[in-house]
């Protein structure tokens, strides 16, 4: 197994504590790994026809059920830390949502591209 760092560990383990990770891992099997947290469902969302949503700013959310959580990483990709995130992510078969900025990108898109790959969403901030 790959180490996948103090900080993911922090983040999975306080997930777990505050009760927003089931202790289950999901239905669909994922390679190398039989206990993966995986991910249970996806959300489609359309610029077009989702409204504006985001508790800060806009009085909506999206409709999570009980325990579900949107994971998202914002202004990258950083060479330091985003090919540790996916690594971590890969290994517990998880899918998340990167907010690329464009500058960031620029000298890195082979991190933007492998994110895209492994299947997580990408939105840009610029």
């Amino acid at each position: 197994m790959r180490s996948i760092g103090s900080d993911m560990i922090r983040i999975i383990a306080i997930a777990f504590a505050a009760g927003l990770i089931p202790l289950t891992a999901s239905a669909s099997p994922c390679p190398g790994n039989p206990q993966a947290l995986g991910t249970e469902r996806v959300l489609e969302v359309d610029a077009k026809t989702t409204p504006r949503v985001g508790r800060k700013h806009f009085p909506t959310t999206l409709p999570l059920r009980a325990k579900e959580l949107v994971l998202t990483f914002d202004d990258g990709p950083w060479p330091g830390t985003t090919p540790k995130v996916l690594d971590a992510l890969k290994y517990e078969c998880v899918r998340a949502t990167f907010f690329l900025l464009g500058k960031n990108v620029e000298p890195h898109p082979e991190l933007a591209r492998r994110e895209l790959a492994e299947g997580h969403s990408i939105g840009h901030h610029t």
